[in-house]
């Protein structure tokens, strides 16, 4: 660590270096017609790409001020007169007289267009923009986001309305499955390095980096159709108003994590800290294809076998021994950031850049338990136990994050804008797990080291055009993405003896592989995406009521290859267990020492250990991904109060998954390939009741497509489960008829109080089960008849500005604003698969209900501010379950998170922040019984509170 932050330092004094300035400059004038002299009342003065300005008086006169030293053009404009752009140099403490005249335009005046840029990183910006929309859309500001102290988008996004948040990083909006919300960055589709799922991992995009998040909840033709509770597009943050340097240090105490001197870890740990891969976890350079690797078990005569396995024993000293693990006490988490804004101007153009630059290294320590049940006893009340483990869990996390945005603005309604967003996550997880296996009728002892690292890139070159009469634009995007998952080494051992015995533990072994016998996983997930997007708005003609008619029309195109590959490899006896002549009580690091790696030349029935490679074809496959979408959208008024838009949507899949055949010789190279084209409809019908009431109705029909990792023949073994999760080449797509209807009142500036009722109807909806296997329970996908899910959602955001005349004590409570959301939902699966545990249900990762409540303190006089939010889920279906085997639910959990700011003068700031306040245990149960009356957890952990203080320096 002590690397880390030296380097860290090092960075910042090389990239940012930065005079502080204690004065500002102006500038002033007068605005008049250059013919007649007469002064231009409220003409518009505004500093070119941000959103300073002003409004010239009764007598043309101007005054900009607090603008820093530097170059800015300035933009004055007035109704059918020609614009200006003026450059003007600006000192500290001096004032810059510019006088302008302007002259009549020799166009029409419904050709004058005046446009200024607009904060979105504000709340009052962001209510602006959602009274603004046409369809059904909630969202959260990055005025916001700095109240609290929310890490990343993922804890973020929660406190919007009907959303939750599965696995830390997966977004569940109105209860529904993460599979059925998509993700945009900037616009753009975003990418998944998830080898499971496509969903867009959420935790990897932190908080500092974020402008807003809108979430998208009712289709429109602009809108991928692949959705069904929501389309959340996060917009990272662009523009630079103003020079400025901002350097961040934050620390955080982690309950039984930080300090404890029972936290293990593998290895020794030097390089975790960069979060790069490096090459201990590296397949060794000598081992050979899987093909020739097993071609090494093939043996013709005694000298055939001698000198393959000599081969086989160099490979597999090859792997090393690395299975030590060692005792540590985490320091406290860290983080720090370091954030630029430049803007200059060449020309009649300006500039910004905005970078920041992230870093956080932070350690977790949990104690769970995971259960199976193989049979309730109801009358005897007596529980079988397919098997009951408890885990000691160890991580350790190190974050790099950059972003870096140019943008360019120039003439009256230009902008080009080039996006840069990279994060690299490395993760290092070690897990202890013991107790009884009782379909093997033993006590067992498990240990798993693996590391992880997760990276993604994406580019984005796009701009944005006004052109025309009216409000017309064209905006267009050009990306790229990459993204990988590499899950090098993932080592997993097991010790055993007979169950409630006092024998030692013995290391288990066999013949053949089998991934928990010294079992090593090397896999790789690389996947890129090429992207293309085009979208027009325009003012058609005028209708009856003389009221604009506007068009919106667009194109998609998108690529995406997928690549994964995973190789297993196992610890085994080659001549079986009776041959092997080494000591299996040691501990690991001991007993897979390069000296128990041999064959006895002199005696056959004489080994050690070997390796082998019990990898399948079936393991590992290729996905090509091609989206070709066009949409055509109208917006008619029907009235001064009433808009109706709508139009269509199409999209063509072309899909094929390939690269997974087990035996080719025998058939077995069939392709799995999808190409579907589909027409999906939308209408959006938003009354004004007046400017503060607003009813907006929507119907629009989407898709759910099958994930990639769903659509192979793959199985693989998850410690965390201690199950096998696998694929399914059957699924097929889900198609969903979504109906909304919404009222808003908007009492105040930066206010919303909102209503909603939702109900869908899904056909062949994608569930995930718990299914019955050989040795326990396994995990797949199947598709559903039919479903449907409805409910009512509440959200508030009211100041309490009326306490300002309440004399007294109570007087604070004018800075107190509330942010309350609340969502009530029903739905039911209708199915008559044969191993359904019923006939009708409620949906897989639905919630029953939703509470997020935020309670915010700014004081701007005392430079203080307080965030006080608690979130809370209703029980929902985990996985669901077959006729032996009842579904798993995950029970509700209170969340409840503190966080104080405080200024310290201009440029400094501290926080105090307490994470999960309350600290619930998080719990999956099964229920069993008569009516399944009694509760059994099948898997508990409690995730731990954390403490954090920082402060920030802005320059």
């Amino acid at each position: 660590m002590k690397k880390a932050k030296n380097l860290f330092i090092a960075l910042l004094l090389l990239l940012f270096v930065k005079n502080t300035y204690s004065q500002t400059g102006s500038i002033k004038g007068i605005i008049t017609d250059s013919l007649t002299g007469e002064e231009l009342t409220g003409a518009t003065i505004v500093v070119q790409g941000t959103t300073k300005g002003t409004i010239a008086g009764f007598d043309g006169s101007y005054m900009l001020d607090g603008l820093t030293e530097g170059t800015y053009n300035i933009i004055y404009d007035f109704i059918s007169y020609d614009q200006q752009i003026v450059k003007c140099i600006v000192r500290p403490g001096e004032t810059v007289t510019v006088n302008i005249g302007l002259s009549s335009a020799s166009i029409g005046l419904d050709e004058v267009v005046v446009k200024k840029a607009r904060r979105t990183s504000s709340e009052m910006a962001l209510i602006s923009d959602i009274k603004s929309k046409e369809g059904i859309v909630s969202g959260i500001s990055a005025e916001q986001i700095q109240k609290g102290q929310d890490k990343d988008a993922a804890e973020i996004v929660r406190r919007v309305s009907g959303v939750t948040i599965n696995n830390g990083r997966f977004v569940i909006v109105r209860g529904l499955n993460h599979r059925y919300n998509s993700v945009l960055l900037n616009g753009v589709v975003a990418p998944s390095f998830e080898t499971g799922s496509r969903a867009f991992s959420l935790d990897i995009l932190p908080s500092n980096m974020i402008e807003n998040m809108m979430v998208f909840k009712s289709p429109a033709p602009e809108l991928p159709a692949d959705f069904a509770g929501a389309a959340i597009n996060i917009v990272t943050k662009q523009n630079a108003d103003k020079n400025e340097l901002k350097l961040s240090y934050s620390a955080g105490y982690k309950e039984n994590a930080t300090f404890n001197h029972n936290f293990l870890a593998s290895g020794n740990g030097k390089h975790l800290w960069h979060g790069f891969e490096n090459s201990k976890h590296s397949l060794p350079q000598m081992v050979p294809s899987t093909n020739e690797f097993n071609s090494l078990y093939e043996w013709k005569n005694l000298t055939d076998y001698t000198s393959k396995m000599n081969q086989v024993i160099d490979i597999s000293k090859g792997f090393g021994n690395n299975w030590a693990t060692r005792s540590k006490a985490p320091i406290p988490d860290q983080g720090f950031s370091t954030g630029i804004q430049r803007r200059f101007t060449l020309g009649k153009a300006s500039f910004g850049n905005i970078t920041s630059l992230n870093y956080k290294y932070e350690s977790s320590f949990t104690e769970a338990r995971r259960t199976e049940y193989e049979n309730y006893d109801q009358e005897n009340k007596l529980i079988t136990y397919d098997f009951d483990y408890s885990d000691i869990r160890s991580s350790q996390t190190s974050t790099i994050g950059l972003i870096h945005n140019w943008i360019m603005i120039f003439g009256k309604s230009q902008k080009i804008e080039f996006r840069n967003f990279f994060n690299n996550m490395g993760e290092s997880f070690l897990s202890l797990r013991s107790g009884n296996y009782t379909y093997n009728s033993e006590d067992a002892k498990l240990i798993n080291h693996r590391y992880r690292q997760r990276s993604i890139y994406s580019g984005q070159l796009a701009g944005k055009h006004g052109f025309g009469k009216g409000p017309a634009a064209v905006d267009w995007t050009l990306g790229y993405s990459t993204v990988g998952n590499n899950e090098p080494d993932n080592r997993i051992i097991k010790y055993a003896r007979e169950i409630n015995s006092n024998d030692p533990y013995i290391m288990k072994v066999d013949k053949e592989v089998n991934v928990f016998n010294g079992g090593r996983r090397y896999q790789t997930l690389m996947e890129t995406t090429t992207s293309a997007s085009v979208n027009l708005i325009s003012g058609l003609f005028q209708n009856a009521g003389n009221l604009p008619v506007t068009l919106k029309a667009g194109a998609y195109y998108e690529k995406k290859h997928r690549d994964f590959n995973s190789r297993l490899f196992g610890i085994i006896a080659p001549r079986g267990t009776q041959a092997l002549n080494v000591n299996l009580k040691l501990e690991p690091d001991e007993l897979l020492v390069a000296d128990n790696f041999f064959i006895d030349e002199t005696n056959i029935n004489r080994t050690g250990f070997a390796y082998k490679d019990g990898s399948r074809p079936s393991d590992s496959y290729q996905i090509s991904n091609e989206i070709t979408a066009a949409y055509l959208g109208l917006k008619i008024p029907l009235t001064k109060f009433a808009d109706l838009y709508g139009g269509i949507r199409s999209e063509r899949l072309n899909r094929l998954t390939y690269d997974f055949y087990e035996d080719i010789s025998v058939g077995d190279s069939i392709d799995v390939s999808t190409d579907t084209l589909n027409i999906f409809p939308s209408a959006n019908l938003t009354v004004k009741i007046s400017d503060k009431h607003i009813i907006r109705f929507s119907y629009g029909k989407t898709v759910n497509h099958p994930e990639f990792r769903e659509l192979s023949p793959a199985a693989y073994y998850d410690f965390d489960l201690n199950a096998i999760v696998h694929g399914n080449i059957e699924l097929t797509d889900c198609y969903i008829d979504n109906f909304d209807a919404r009222y808003e009142w908007y009492p105040n500036q930066g206010e919303m109080i909102s209503i909603a009722g939702f109900y869908k109807f899904f056909y062949n909806p994608i569930e995930l089960f718990l299914i019955p296997a050989g040795t326990g329970y396994d995990y797949k996908s199947f598709n559903t008849e039919k479903a449907y899910s409805k409910g009512l959602e509440i959200d508030v955001r009211k100041k309490l500005l009326f306490f300002e005349n309440v004399p007294g004590p109570l007087f604070f409570l004018k800075d107190l604003s509330v942010v309350a959301n609340a969502s009530v939902i029903e739905s039911n699966i209708s199915t008559e698969l044969p191993f359904a545990r019923e006939a009708h249900r409620v949906m897989q990762g639905q919630s029953p209900y939703i509470v997020n409540l935020g309670v915010y303190y700014n004081n701007p006089k005392s430079g203080s501010r307080l965030n006080i939010s608690y979130n809370k889920t209703g029980k929902r279906i985990a996985y669901a379950g077959t006729p032996s085997n009842p579904h798993t639910w995950e029970l509700p959990r209170n969340s409840l998170d503190i966080n104080l700011v405080k200024s310290l003068g201009k440029h400094a700031e501290i926080n105090f922040g307490i994470k999960d306040l309350l600290n619930n245990n998080v719990r999956f149960v099964q229920y069993f019984g008569n009516d399944e009356k009694v509760e059994l957890p099948t898997h508990e952990f409690k995730p731990n509170r954390r403490f954090a203080a920082g402060i920030s320096v802005t320059f």
